[in-house]
Formats: structure tokens, sequence, C-alpha cells
């Protein structure tokens, strides 16, 4: 036996056995017992490996800081194999981590199929003193689009139904697609959550570098695990080395309102996150005009963009699919764009934005000309056939091996074309899963993870560091360290359900087809990884009111973006909007910044409670997002508990509706629209305070300075852009005079203590009130 401990975990193992003990010293009750690891090959091999030696040492790791490592070395003889264990304890973490390694030393071949990290049966995970009664897991999806949330015990995991047409995009080849009761799986990392205790476990791998790791777990309520590592029997050769990506383990408190964030920081650090950019605010072409875009309508909502610059300031201006020939032909433009994308790109630059263009560099669409013209570049199984990306653009996709040079030799000439030729600095990258789906590969000793990140990383190296990549459709673990923004959720669309083709019955619960609810499920659940890891893209928001969309529907999905503190790219054909719906997109700026809490992300697939915390001139302000996800009408509660907020007057406004309230204890929201919200800002009730506005959704973020005496209030409203609407001071005294900008202006009581100002945003306002 060897041990390892720190300030939060003693860790022991038994290397003869292959079996680990893991115990919280801040949960007492938390621990891990007699867990195992082990390997397993594809074919005939039979491996009778036994302990070599163990070594514990000191390790100073760049990333990681000082580690408590045992390193346990197997080896079978028979065939020269060795096999590396290594666990590490922090000195400053509250984590365990956990790696392998597999070196073949023989003239033989191997075929690795799994590297298993972790096997716990049921009872041999404990959160608490007693038999867990109400336990649940939470889900990553293995990309982009794929469904992320948390499931309860007898519940079933939600799935599509549409196998090949959507199977291939949405799950990884070496994770299970469960579909009974209480079994669930998860792409990189998950948590188990006992609800009476209180407390989870956060399992997780660092990165997806070298492999695509899985979890898989029962819920009898008394959880079982399995963790994995995906070696997808790639060829491993005499003198090859195969390592798994770092694994680590944590206890965690279920009700932290960022029950990830160690495992997220430590994700960052691995994977040398870049920078945060500033959060982009821009307009996509996408989900107006879809694939019928031509220059003359670009230039059209270019002119209105700029003209409405300094009421809603957008940077960006991203031309979306719909410019070229097809799908993998990208040097070929569609008869609309005769002369290609360079003078449109000219042309948004001219307007002070920044240029940015679709790409979909790993897929093919099915009659694209790429396929007949280089059927050697494309991925196929082991009968000749090309492999199936999933249903795009009308038919089956296609997916280009990225292992064969003369594929990736054309991926950086049309990364290079598109920056260096057309004048794009910023680009958004789709469908990128098409790179790590299983086939024949050119290179037959590289795992999937690994294809895609050296695709990846020859993106990154082609297109500079300054060059802006937003990833889509991308394997979440992989991209990390590559992009400065990640889409995060499922396309949204005009409508609130799925509709494929005039069809929606039947595709009805499909969780990734795109809509609004879809979207707003993996913005939710997802929202923490920024800024951890990068900028979310949590996909467009539409406001415009000819879609399908209710006005309480786009109020929620403004809602949830605004809150999560991501990308906002507004996707509507902006010569056409009316005031009142521009006015919402003007009020998600500026962007909140990204600290969003999830209250219960623990306890719903689609949670229901979103809060930022914001400190403001005039105190802190709780914003807090309460939503109705029901079919139907529903009264709405506030419970301060629940946000862990005092019983103590409080005063509260809700920005959609202009309801206020003095609030004491809990407070009820009565016939809230069927998928709408109430996004309320909360302060302590104080003698002069700021209730809020109509400006801006924190109703909060717009107030620049405030200073409050017996006998005066100053204060000053500046949003950096033009603006219009109205202020509102709860006020136990009534004010005399009230000067904004010097001038004198009339007010409206709007209650016995609540009086509003209507401003009139150039640039700032200065206001005083006189008592």
């Amino acid at each position: 036996m060897t041990r390892l401990t720190n300030a939060w975990l003693d860790f022991i193992l038994n290397p003869e056995t292959g079996a680990f003990f893991l115990e919280s010293l801040r949960f007492p009750e938390a621990s891990i017992k007699n867990a195992r690891y082990n390997l397993s090959f594809c074919g005939d091999a039979h491996l009778s490996v036994r302990l070599e030696r163990v070594v514990q040492e000191h390790r100073q790791d760049l990333r990681h800081g000082v580690l408590e490592v045992i390193s346990a070395i197997y080896r079978d003889e028979s065939v020269d194999l060795e096999w590396l264990v290594e666990f590490a304890l922090p000195a400053d973490q509250p984590l365990l981590l956990q790696r392998m390694e597999i070196h073949n030393h023989s003239e033989e071949i191997f075929h690795p199929d799994r590297m298993t990290c972790g096997i716990l049966r049921a009872g041999e995970l404990h959160l608490s003193e007693n038999r867990p009664v109400k336990t649940a897991f939470y889900s990553n999806g293995w990309q982009s689009w794929s469904p992320s949330g948390t499931w309860q015990s007898g519940e079933k995991q939600t799935r599509s139904w549409l196998k090949g047409l959507s199977t291939p995009m949405l799950y990884d080849a070496g994770t299970p697609v469960t579909k009974r009761q209480s079994e669930f799986s998860s792409d990189m990392f998950a948590a188990i959550i006992d609800h009476e205790a209180k407390v989870g476990l956060v399992c997780g791998f660092l990165s997806q570098k070298q492999q695509f790791g899985a979890l898989a777990c029962t819920l009898h309520p008394e959880p079982d695990l399995q963790v994995w590592a995906n070696a997808d029997k790639i060829e491993l050769r005499e003198g090859a080395t195969l390592a798994s990506d770092w694994l680590a383990w944590q206890f965690i408190e279920s009700t932290d309102p960022e029950p990830f964030k160690v495992y997220f920081e430590a994700v960052a650090r691995e994977n040398k996150v870049r920078k945060r950019i500033e959060t982009p605010i821009g307009w996509c072409s996408w989900y107006y005009y879809f694939q019928d875009i031509t220059p003359a309508e670009i230039r059209k909502n270019l002119q209105a963009v700029s003209q409405l610059k300094p009421k809603l300031p957008l940077k960006f201006f991203q031309i979306d699919d719909g410019f070229e020939q097809d799908v993998g032909s990208w040097f070929e433009f569609d008869s609309e764009f005769p002369a290609g994308v360079t003078a449109l790109s000219e042309d948004i630059r001219r307007e002070g934005l920044t240029p940015g263009i679709w790409l979909a560099p790993f897929i093919l669409e099915p009659r694209s000309k790429l396929i007949r013209r280089h059927p050697n570049w494309l991925l196929r199984k082991s009968n000749g056939r090309p492999v199936n990306s999933g249903f795009v653009w009308g038919g089956l996709g296609r997916a280009l091996d990225l292992t064969h040079p003369d594929a990736l030799g054309y991926l950086r000439d049309v990364i290079r074309t598109a920056i260096q030729e057309w004048g794009f600095p910023y680009l958004k990258l789709d469908f990128l899963y098409a790179a790590a789906l299983p086939g024949e590969h050119h290179d037959p000793t590289k795992t999937r993870a690994q294809i895609l990140r050296q695709a990846l990383e020859l993106i990154r190296e082609e297109a500079g560091s300054e060059t802006i990549l937003l990833g889509c459709g991308c394997p979440i673990g992989t991209g990390i360290g590559i992009f400065d923004m990640m889409r995060i959720s499922a396309d949204v669309s005009p409508e609130w359900e799925p509709n494929a083709y005039g069809i929606r019955g039947p595709v009805r619960d499909e969780p990734n087809m795109p809509c609004a609810r879809n979207a707003i499920q993996n913005i939710i659940t997802r929202a923490s990884m920024d800024p951890h890891w990068w900028v979310n893209d949590p996909d467009c928001l539409l406001v415009r009111a000819d879609s399908k969309l209710t006005l309480s529907e786009v109020q929620s999905l403004a809602s949830a973006i605004g809150l999560s503190g991501g990308a906002i790219l507004v996707s509507d054909d902006m010569s056409k909007l009316s005031e009142d719906r521009l006015r919402i997109a003007q009020s998600l700026l500026p962007v909140l910044p990204p600290n969003p809490q999830v209250l219960d992300l623990f306890e719903k697939t689609m949670p229901s409670k979103m809060r930022q915390v914001l400190q403001t001139p005039a105190g802190e302000r709780q914003v807090i997002a309460l939503f109705n996800w029901s079919d139907e009408p529903q009264d709405l509660k506030l419970n301060l508990q629940a946000f862990g907020l005092k019983q103590k007057p409080w005063l509260m406004r809700e920005f959609w509706t202009g309801e206020w309230a003095e609030v004491e204890a809990d407070y009820v929201f009565h016939d809230v629209p069927a998928h709408g919200v109430r996004l309320l800002a909360l302060t302590p009730l104080q003698k002069t305070a700021y209730l809020g506005s109509d400006l801006h959704i924190s109703q909060g973020l717009e107030l620049q300075t405030w200073k409050a005496t017996r006998s005066k209030l100053t204060f000053k409203v500046d949003l950096g852009r033009e603006a219009e609407g109205r202020i509102f001071l709860y006020c136990q005294s009534t004010p005399t005079t009230i000067a904004v900008n010097k001038q004198e202006v009339y007010w409206i009581q709007e209650s016995d203590r609540v009086i509003s100002i209507a401003l009139t945003l150039a640039t700032h306002a200065d206001i005083k009130v006189s008592f």
C-alpha cells in the first residue's frame, strides 16, 4: 500500500491488485473505496501483466504546481509491453490526478481499445453515511450541439431517435448512448450528486488531446461509475507510446454556485488557455437569410448596422453559409457571388467593423465537387464506402481524412486564403466533429482525438495568434486552448421547438435540432465554461417580430444570453427591425461580465433559475432570471432562501414588465406566459435607492457613480451608447427638484415612494435629486 495526502484528500493505492481508495477530508463521509483500473485490447491480445515497481516522488509541474506522485509500472514480459499508471495530489488543489501510458517494446502491433481509469461498482462511491435515496447525474455532451444537463435517478437521458441522421454528429463513437431509466453517460467530465447529503463527485479529463474520455453511470439510486479513455483500436507499433490525458477526481458541495470552478481552472491550466478576448458583439446573416444570401442583402444590413451604431454599437459582422458553391469546394463561389467575398470584407472594414466568415473545413456536402476531384481524401469505412457525417444540406455528409497529407495541405490553403486573401480576421469554423469520426485512416496510429487536435493546431498555426477563431460543432475538450470562442449549444432558430421541413410532431423532442428551446438548455447548463476556457457563443439573438417565437420566448432567449455573459450576435434583417424589437437587443449592451450562476443546475435538465451578482456604485445587486419552461402560463415564486438571500427587506423591479415591490419573504409572479421569464433586480431596501431602469437588463450596469446624503442624491448614468428610457428611484423623502445635466426636469410619481425620470442619453447623464 502507498499513500498520498494533501489538505483535502487522503489517497491509498494497492498497486498489486490495481485498486485505489480516496477519502475526502472536507466531507467526512465522502469516499471512493476499492476502485479499479485496467486496460483492454482489440483482437486476440491477452495480456498478463505483473507489477514491476512502484515509485513515489515529489514533482514540480509547470501547470499544476508541486505534485506528490505515485507511479506503478506493470509489465507483460511475454510480449514486452509496459504499462504506467500514475496518481498525483497537487499541494494546493482539492484534486486527485490520474493518467496512464502504454509503451510497446516488442515487434508486435497492438490495438488498445480502452484505458479504463476507474471502475466503481454500486456501494463503492460514498457521498454520505446513509445509502442515497435522491441522486443525479450531470452529463456533458460530446460537441457543441450535444445536449448537456442533469438527469435524476429514475429518469431517461434525452436522446435523439434519428439514428444515422444525427448520431454521427451528436455522440462520440466510444461513448455509450444510454436509453434505459437511471442509466447515463457523459463525455470528458461529469458529476454525481447526492441531494440529501448536498455532496457530489466531479470526475473529468483535463484535456482531450490524446483520447476522447467517456463516463457511464447507473443510479440505483446508489451510483456506480466507469471512466475510460478511448484508444480507438489504433496501431500501437514497435517503440510507440500511447498516453492518456490527465483525469481529475474531486468531491464538491453540490449547492456551491460554481461547482465546476476548480475543475474548469485545472483544465484551463492544462490546455494553456488563451487570454480571454473582449466579448464579441455583432451581426450574423444565418438565421434570417440562411443560405439565401446575396452581396446586396449583406451590404443592406451593413448599412443598417452602421447607421444604428450610435444606439447599437456592434463590432463584428459575420457572413455565414451561402457564399460558396458547395461545402467543401471553398475556392469556388455561388453564382450570387461571382466576385467572391473580398470586396465585402473591405466594405465591412470601411464601416469600422471586424469582418467574419463561416467555413466548415472538415466536412463535405454530398454533392461537393471535392469528392469527385479527390476521392482519396475522404474518410472511408473498412468496406471502402465513405463515412456518414450525418444529415446535412439535404443528404448524408462526408468527412475528410485529416491524416492524409494532401487533405491537411488543402486545409492549410483554405485557412490562409480566407485570412490573407479574402481579408477575414475572424473565422467561424463549423461542423468540426467530422474530423473525429471513426474510419479507416491514412495514418492508423493516431486516435480520433489526436487527429482532430492536430487539425485544430494546424488551423491556429496558419491563422496566427491575432485571428479570432470561433469553434462550432466541435468536440468540447479538444478545442480548449485553440479557440477564442466556442459554441456551447444547439442552433437556435426562429421557432421554439424543432421543425424539420414542416414536420413537427415526430421531432418535437429531438434534443439537438435547431430551435430556441434546445439552444437555451445548453446556454444555461454550460454557462460556467466562460470565462475559464473561452468566450461562450450561445448562438444568435433573434428579436424580430415576424419569427414564430412569441414575445415571451424572445425575452427568455435574450435573458438567457444576456445573463450568461457570452457573445451577442444579432441575426435579423437589421433594416426591418421595429423600435420596440431593437430595444430588446439594445438592452443587452453593454454585455454583462461572464460570471453567471445556475442555482438549480443539478435539480433539472432544463434549469429555471439564473443569477448574476453585480457590484455597482449603489451597492450589490442581484440580477435574477426565473423561467417558466411549461407549455402553459404558470405562477413563478421568488424564494429568497433558494438564492442564499437573507429574509430582510429588499427592493425588486422586473425588467420586462416593470413590476416592482418591497420584498421581505417569498414573492409570486402570477401568470407568467408559457416559455416566459421574469428578469428582476434585487437591492437591499434603503431610504434612497436605485430601483432600476428600462435601459439595461441588469438595471444597474448603467450606474457609474452614486452618492446619497440626507438632502441630496447625485449619480451618473452611462451605457457607452445612445439610449432613451426611464430610470426608477425609491425615495422615502419627496424630491423638491431634479436636474439632468444641470437642466431641471419633470418626473413621474409612480407610487408613494417610487419616481421615474425620463432620460435621453447622447453620452451620459449627470443627475441631481434634491430633497
